[in-house]
């Protein structure tokens, strides 16, 4: 069975994780009688203990149907169901938290817009005729944003979620000859650029438009650069690239150009127009409630126009961005998967101690029914001894879930806060869960006829 649920399972982890596993027990010799060997070790230490407590019963009581309680087994049962019940919980805690981590980067606000926002990637053999490619871009970027449903439209080496890791070195204004300097990021785009994102200023002003000044010897930093130089303002402060300074125009919010994984790293912008072909992406923002499909089918036919044989390429700033976080999504997939199975398991083993409990006291439920003990009263009666279990898994699951998750979320530099709702709902899922496992048998039981438990023995 569990050969046969591997190979049902398989090509959906392959799906998951885009992997080509395959399970092949003759490719490996001693794969299938390890496989053998372990089941038979499982099977033999599991079925060890119920073999020597029943081997201790005395004969006439088991005939009567009374088992003798050992309270050294019944502290073991308890406490292996205390141990399923607490994994389960911690695994139900941290799949929620990783939920909510996700949820949390792909709703955070990233001081940009990214919704609505279509990007083409470009190059100059996109083009017809590459010696003119920087010129036909800038044609390029005129008619489309002429087209229907179109707001904005800028040009630009890097887009936020598609960032490539450019780095340049810079000395600030007030370093010695002597001081390192710092590593930064760079990026090279039009006037239009902040515009088109929505990204805003909290200091200066934006590139001029055609302006040659500010292509030779202007730039604008982001907040994380100021922080870093150890300023606290920067307009009008020189940085030093190379063998040139550039004037600080402006300073923009930190953007999360990238997946909240990371921290925002300081980032220098140059202002380059589309003439000067170092741009690789046009970022078109369409007008709220625009028809997407009416303003794909006009930024097609532009394309095309500038060379037929080339595909149409485009995606979406927002769905990318939320591909940054596909390994989240695929931990939480199969951390769920491993909760349910540990929920599964520990409700295998309460239902055994349940249908045990059931068992023993027969003769007890009958006697209550006849002294006009409810239903209800008797599946409570039963129900509470683990709900307790339950309690104590749940203690014990808390600080262990809230240790590991605690150390998981520090590899984010913006974090969800973990909160006691989590465990709350883990709990109460367990407890729940618990309950509804213990009540199938104590509901089997409190609906015997009394005449026929009273004739147990």
């Amino acid at each position: 069975l569990g050969l046969a649920l591997a190979q049902l399972i398989l090509p959906t982890f392959n799906r998951l994780y885009e992997l080509d596993l395959r399970l092949n027990l003759l490719a490996e010799p001693f794969l299938l009688p390890a496989l053998l060997v372990m089941a038979l070790a499982v099977g033999l230490l599991s079925g060890a203990y119920p073999a020597f407590f029943l081997a201790r019963f005395r004969p006439v009581a088991s005939l009567r149907g009374k088992l003798a309680q050992s309270p050294g087994g019944l502290r073991l049962r308890q406490g292996l169901l205390v141990v399923q019940f607490a994994l389960s919980i911690v695994l139900i805690a941290g799949t929620l938290i990783m939920m909510k981590q996700v949820r949390h980067m792909k709703t955070a606000d990233l001081s940009f817009v990214k919704e609505n926002v279509v990007v083409l990637p470009v190059e100059s053999g996109d083009f017809a005729d590459a010696e003119a490619a920087a010129a036909q871009l800038a044609t390029f970027k005129e008619e489309l944003a002429r087209g229907a449903g179109v707001a904005s439209v800028a040009s630009s080496s890097h887009i936020p979620g598609n960032w490539s890791g450019w780095f340049t070195f810079a000395w600030p204004e007030g370093w010695g000859e002597d001081a390192s300097p710092l590593r930064v990021r760079l990026s090279y785009m039009d006037s239009r650029y902040f515009d088109t994102y929505g990204i805003p200023f909290v200091e200066g002003r934006n590139f001029a438009e055609g302006s040659e000044a500010d292509r030779e010897s202007a730039v604008i930093i982001n907040k994380s650069a100021v922080r870093d130089f150890g300023w606290e303002t920067a307009v009008g402060k020189t940085i030093r690239r190379g063998e040139t300074d550039f004037e600080i125009v402006g300073v923009v919010e930190d953007y999360n150009f990238e997946s909240l994984e990371n921290a925002v790293a300081p980032v220098l912008h140059f202002y380059r127009p589309p003439e000067n072909g170092v741009h690789n992406y046009i970022s078109v923002r369409l007008k709220a409630g625009a028809d997407v499909g009416t303003a794909l089918d006009g930024m097609r036919a532009r394309f095309h126009a500038l060379d037929p044989s080339r595909t149409f390429d485009y995606f979406f700033v927002d769905e990318r961005f939320n591909e940054l976080y596909q390994a989240q999504d695929r931990l939480v997939a199969v951390a769920s998967a491993f909760a349910v199975l540990a929920i599964l398991i520990a409700c295998l083993g309460l239902f055994g101690l349940a249908s045990l409990m059931v068992t023993q006291r027969t003769k007890e439920i009958g006697v209550r029914k006849v002294l006009g003990a409810s239903v209800t009263s008797i599946i409570f009666l039963l129900s509470k001894g683990y709900a307790r279990l339950v309690l104590v898994a749940f203690v014990l699951a808390v600080p262990l879930a809230y240790f590991v998750m605690d150390r998981w979320l520090d590899d984010f530099a913006y974090r969800t806060d973990i909160g006691v709702g989590v465990f709350a709902l883990a709990g109460a899922s367990a407890l729940l869960i618990a309950f509804l496992t213990v009540s199938v048998q104590a509901l089997r039981a409190a609906s015997t006829n009394p005449t026929e438990t009273l004739r147990y023995e």
